[in-house]
């Protein structure tokens, strides 16, 4: 009824026929609340999405949580498959591929080059839809890397929003060493390289923080390489890996 009054006659609801998104949804309690009211009345599909929603304390908390009638689905960046969807690489090589995976069987040559590109792209542009869109209109490295770093920059903007005072400068530094880490031959995360004389009791809540807010995810060293991973994960020795954006 609000929406109506506030759209006007542009505002046409068909039962089983409409979906309304709403954005940031934690910015409003009362909005995540009301999930429960529309999934009663089954009339119109709902879709909240927001970000950071991972880390605790983020927003605003809801009068009510909606439990029971919300379904949570985590979105991640688009993986090198979905890259080559993007690029036009279609099911047929995809199933090629597979079957070559599959059968051991080398790729043809020509069909291998032109992945191999591919695969060098991905690793420059990473996975964000918008960034990846850019990259596939314009061929533009330099247009892909203002997006990143603006991606990035928002981030940083987030950090200082959403983080507890005391915890922004350890969180930031954290951030910000990531780069320096990944390009390093460590075997593990060093806090070290943080800041000098920086500890694990220092800084390790500001990494999951990072971590919670889904910038990055850990890469686990393994005691035995067989499933289940977490069973044979060592859990003081990991790699931070960009999981939102390029290295």
């Amino acid at each position: 009824m609000l929406i109506s009054a506030l759209l006007g006659p542009e505002a046409i609801f068909e039962a089983g026929k409409t979906v309304l998104i709403l954005d940031e949804i934690q910015e409003c309690p009362e909005a995540r609340t009301a999930l429960k009211f529309f999934a009663m009345n089954g009339r119109y599909d709902v879709i909240g999405t927001g970000s950071l929603l991972g880390v605790k304390g983020y927003g605003k908390r809801p009068v009510s949580i909606p439990v029971g009638y919300e379904q949570i689905e985590e979105m991640y960046p688009m993986d090198f498959e979905e890259f080559l969807w993007a690029n036009g690489i279609e099911a047929p090589v995809i199933q090629y591929l597979t079957e070559c995976l599959k059968n051991e069987t080398p790729v043809a040559e020509t069909l291998h080059e032109k992945l191999r590109q591919l695969l060098l792209q991905y690793a420059v542009v990473g996975g964000m839809p918008a960034v990846v869109q850019t990259f596939v209109d314009t061929h533009q490295m330099n247009t892909v890397l203002r997006l990143q770093r603006g991606i990035l920059a928002d981030y940083e903007d987030d950090m200082v929003k959403y983080a507890d005072g005391k915890d922004k400068p350890f969180i930031r530094e954290c951030f910000q060493s990531i780069p320096q880490q990944l390009s390093k031959e460590n075997k593990k995360f060093q806090y070290s390289v943080v800041k000098k004389g920086a500890t694990a009791s220092k800084f390790s809540g500001s990494l999951q923080w990072i971590e919670d807010a889904g910038i990055i995810r850990r890469c686990y060293n393994l005691t035995l390489p067989e499933l289940p991973l977490d069973r044979y994960a060592i859990q003081d020795i990991f790699r931070s890996i960009w999981w939102t954006a390029a290295c």
